[in-house]
This record gives C-alpha cells, structure tokens and sequence, in this order.
C-alpha cells in the first residue's frame, strides 16, 4: 500500500467515505454563504431605513459632513437602535392627559418616579406619536437632536431665534414662546441688507442686523441685557454660525453653505459673564419641501425631482423678475404656450443648461441675495402672454 492510500484509509477509518466528507464540506460551505447573505442583506435594508427616517440632515445630505454629535461629552449614534417603534397604543405606555401634542415641537416629557428605562420607553413613545401627527411634512426626526434643543430653551435665560429676513413669517416659530413662556423671547432677523421687510410680532423683541456688514445691533443687545445665559435656535443655514463668529470676529464655529452644518450643541464665551448656547438647525414640522427649498433649507444639489417645483418657484420669484436679473427680454407674442414652460426653456437653451439645472441655479441665486426679489420692480401681471427668447446685450 502506498502512502496515498494508506492516508486515505486513515481517513476514511476516522471520517468515513472522502465524497461523504466532501459533501458536507459543501454543504457546510453553502449554509454559512447563505447565511452571510442574509445578514448583509437585513444590515442594508437597516441603513436604508435609518437614511429614510431618521435626520433632516440625511435628507440633505448634511450628513456626509462626517462630524461627530455629541452631548456632555457622550457619543450619539444617529441610528435605528434606539428609536424602534412601539407596536403598542400610546395609551398603554403613558398617560398623555394634559401632555399637548399640537404643536410644532415635540413635549419634553416630565421627570417621574419611574426608572431610566422606563422613562427612556415613554419619552421614546411620546416622540413617535407626535411624528406621527406631523408624518406629512418634511422635518427633524432624530430625538437626539430635540433633546439638544431642549437643554438650550432650558438652560437659557433669554431665547433667540435667528432668521432670514427676507421671509420673517416663514421662519419665526411662535411655539417656541408658548413652549417656553417664562424666558424671554428676541428674533435676530439677519440678512437685513437684501430686503426693506420689517415686522413686529407680540411677545417677541426684534433686532434687524447683517452678520456679512452690520453686527452692531447684535453687540449692543448682548452688552446691554442682564441675563448670563442665551441660546440660538434656528433653522439650517440662516447665519446662526455666520453671527456668532462675526460677534467673536474670529472663527469658533464653523460655517457652510450646506444645511446642517452645526450638528452638536456648542457653549461659547462671549465675555466674563455671558455665555452663548449654539443649538443645531432644526427643521419644524410646518412647511411644504418647496417652501423648505426656496428659503434655503433643504440643499437643492440633493433634490432629483426639481421639474416639479417649477410653478413654485417661478411664481415665488416672478418671471419678470428673472428675466431682469437674467438679462432676458421679454417678448410679447401671441397664442404662446404657459409662460413658465416658455420661459424657463428658452432660459435652459440659451445657457446650454439643462432644465433642472436652471432651476437649480435660480434658486442658489436667490438664497445667496443674488436676486432680491422684493427690491425688483415687479412688472409681470400675469394678463399677457410673452415669449422669453432674446437675451438683452
């Protein structure tokens, strides 16, 4: 017997026959790459979910940033994990008598006796049955971040809200005040070069400033009131980050373009005695994605399906505006097609611009103050038909 068989032999004495033993190798082989399969699939449809669900950020695309969350020095994982939905009535887990679920901020549940798990479930149920409400708009859905905008009103002996100037009533949030009724409430209205818009609102001290050219107010505001502790609140990309570092006249914090670049609360040091709380943007649940687009808070590189938004944001702006600012004439002819078609393809062409494109641009333009729409005369009426197809020299 040569050593090939006599090996054989052994083997098969101790395993029995090698094609037994090769096929349930296989088989072995089979199940565990099956079995991988399965588990890489359940993780991708986990992420695919958490992407749909979870931050206004996601949405936007913030979140490729790559920043770190954190809260008292505690990492925060944007994940599923911890926000699994409760199957069960809302009745059965806590007694929302009394708790108001009508507004446009989720209710901090109250401290109780119960132990952290259990006030973890029902501050958890709470949160999901008031996303459940608003399921309709576009807005912030990671609890993590609501809680950082709850240690901000909390902690804050005055409430700031910043906004854009350019559309006040779009993002004061009222609810705030009722929220929190015993802080005092001011709105920052930034951006206040692009517009000659100025409101008052009860309950609410205003101050018209530009972080980009006239801080002053903003400084004199904070030198003169008594109270130590102020927090910012506001939506994505209103010049919350642009204000704070021009306040310091240096860079603390940083600032994009991008929504959502600010993703942890903050604590700076305006002097001895003040302190400054820098809460994420947050988006609340009580706007249209078009509006969200127009006034800058959702970013427009990440929208696939601008066509249709067109008659938004055309209508928002108006054709002869555009076509001022765009240097197009606008020809008057009979029997034409909609005037918005005609004019935003004739815009495309000339641009060598793809339609979304054009819309994609008009709409950078416009948040960037590029087109101040409400400094424009308006001359289109919308009686006449016109054709928008010769570019003035």
């Amino acid at each position: 017997m040569d050593k090939f068989e006599f090996g054989k032999s052994i083997i098969e004495k101790r395993f029995g026959s090698l094609q037994i033993l090769k096929n349930q190798t296989e088989r072995s082989f089979q199940a565990e790459k099956k079995i991988k399969k399965e588990k890489k699939l359940n993780l991708s449809c986990s992420k695919k979910a958490v992407i749909n669900k979870n931050s206004i950020t996601e949405y936007t695309g913030a979140d490729k940033l790559s920043e770190l969350l954190l809260i008292n020095n505690k990492k925060i994982f944007n994940s599923k994990m911890e926000q699994i939905e409760n199957e069960n009535d809302f009745e059965d887990v806590y007694d929302f008598q009394g708790i108001n679920l009508s507004l446009n901020i989720p209710p901090r549940l109250a401290y109780d006796n119960s132990t952290k798990e259990q006030y973890k479930k029902n501050e958890l149920t709470l949160f999901n049955e008031w996303k459940k409400i608003n399921y309709e708009y576009i807005f912030e859905r990671n609890i993590e971040i609501w809680r950082q905008f709850w240690i901000t009103c909390e902690r804050s002996d005055i409430i700031i809200q910043i906004i854009d100037s350019r559309n006040p009533n779009f993002f004061i949030n009222k609810d705030i005040l009722k929220m929190y009724p015993n802080k005092k409430h001011v709105i920052l209205s930034n951006k206040a070069d692009l517009t000659n818009t100025k409101i008052k609102v009860e309950g609410f001290e205003f101050i018209y400033y530009s972080a980009v050219t006239n801080i002053q107010p903003v400084i004199d505001f904070l030198g003169n009131v008594k109270e130590k502790t102020i927090g910012f609140i506001g939506y994505p990309n209103v010049g919350k980050s642009s204000t704070i570092n021009a306040l310091l006249n240096k860079k603390k914090v940083k600032v994009s373009q991008t929504p959502g670049k600010t993703k942890f609360i903050q604590t700076i040091y305006f002097s001895d005695n003040k302190i400054l709380l820098d809460c994420p943007g947050l988006v609340f649940p009580k706007h249209s994605k078009t509006n969200l687009l127009l006034n800058g808070i959702l970013n427009v590189d990440k929208i696939v399906d601008l066509k249709s938004s067109l008659y938004d944001v055309l209508n928002f702006i108006g054709i002869e505006k555009l076509a001022k600012y765009y240097k197009f004439e606008v020809v008057k002819q009979k029997n034409t097609t909609l005037e918005e078609i005609n004019f935003i393809n004739s815009l495309a062409c000339h641009r060598n611009l793809s339609v979304s494109q054009t819309i994609k641009n008009i709409v950078k333009d416009l948040f960037c103050g590029n087109i101040q729409y409400d400094k424009i005369e308006e001359k289109y009426n919308g009686n006449e038909e016109y054709e928008f197809d010769k570019q003035l020299e």
